[in-house]
């Protein structure tokens, strides 16, 4: 007996795909990274490469997950950050507040 429906569909117009035996949908990159066990750059790389277009390999020093000193700093700046945010937020239930630290109205206290 076969099947009458799509398993797996792409939507051309806007440009994302669906699978209906898994429930995994997204646009090309996310697929590519899906499909290949890439993460998000490399899954930019490897469609780009696969389409012909050169990226410029300043773009893509870092898409093997070596980070510099800056960029450790900023990524852990950022993890700090997304934890005010979330003890804000989902903890206390204050957007409010969050966002009044966040533009400098008002300070922790």
């Amino acid at each position: 007996m076969s099947e009458n429906s799509p398993s797996f569909t792409v939507d051309e117009e806007n440009q994302r795909y669906k699978c209906y035996s898994c429930g995994r949908s997204g646009n090309v990159f996310d697929y590519v990274s899906e499909k290949k066990g890439l993460s998000f750059p490399q899954a930019v790389i490897e469609v780009a490469r696969n389409v012909g277009i050169k990226i410029d390999s300043k773009y893509t020093e870092n898409t093997g997950g070596h980070f510099n000193e800056n960029e450790l700093k900023l990524i852990e700046l950022n993890k700090q950050a997304s934890e005010i945010f979330y003890t804000f937020v989902v903890k206390y239930r204050s957007f409010n507040k969050c966002l009044e630290i966040f533009t400098g109205r008002t300070s922790f206290k």
